[in-house]
């Protein structure tokens, strides 16, 4: 067989970091370790139409917000029900399919919920024209990057914090740590990731873009381009 030219594997590689910096998802590219599997397509597929039809039903900041606390509460729960004891224990076969399962919906609604919020950015790039006559969305979406990189490094910070607190320090093994510093590190875990999540939702809740409000800024700008091309 022949061997893949490695411009087409350098494409490959970008496309899944790409994706994985999307999603946050740590580990192994998304692409490559489940992309394939008969699990994950057929989810996010059906994830990414229930985006979209959410938009339409509740409107995208309404969608973004429920889509955004569901995605939530599914996330820290493999972690919340082990510290409840109401998980199977650590080797049994079912424990792996639960998180597997759990891991993908999460994973959906987190896609979901930046899909709403990207296209709430693309609303705003009309309105911003609309005030101030120019468009700037490169603007816009440089400053969505530079919040990307942001919150990844203070996820590290945040995550050192919580180690630091469970008294985890580099090279310990697995038996040499404690309940104690296991409870910590779940409700550690669980605890920044509600508080980080709900600032999340706090800055949604002051989108004002509404769909008749964004149809209105689209006429507007339609009117106002006629005008400039037909004086």
């Amino acid at each position: 067989m022949a061997a893949e030219p490695p411009m087409s594997r350098a494409r490959q590689e970008k496309k899944d970091w790409r994706v994985r910096d999307s999603v946050a998802v740590p580990g192994p590219p998304l692409v490559s370790t489940l992309g394939k599997s008969t699990i994950l397509k057929p989810s996010i597929m059906r994830i990414r139409i229930s985006a979209v039809l959410t938009g339409k039903i509740w409107g995208k900041k309404r969608g973004a917000i429920v889509i955004g606390l569901l995605a939530f509460t599914i996330a820290p729960l493999m972690v919340m029900l082990r510290l409840f004891g109401l998980l199977p224990p650590n080797g049994d076969p079912l424990l792996f399919k639960l998180i597997l399962v759990v891991t993908v919906f999460d994973v959906g609604l987190i896609i979901a919920t930046q899909m709403l919020m990207g296209s709430m950015v693309a609303d705003i790039v009309e309105d911003s024209e609309l005030q101030t006559g120019r468009r700037n969305e490169g603007i816009f979406f440089a400053g969505i990057s530079f919040i990307r990189k942001l919150s990844q490094a203070g996820g590290v910070f945040v995550a050192a914090a919580v180690l630091s607190m469970s008294k985890i320090t580099p090279g310990m093994r697995p038996g040499d740590v404690s309940d104690e510093a296991l409870r910590t590190l779940g409700w550690g875990y669980a605890g920044s990731l509600f508080v980080i999540w709900m600032l999340m939702i706090l800055a949604v809740s002051f989108y004002k873009i509404s769909r008749d409000s964004h149809e209105e800024n689209l006429r507007q700008l339609r009117e106002r381009r006629e005008t400039s091309s037909n004086p």
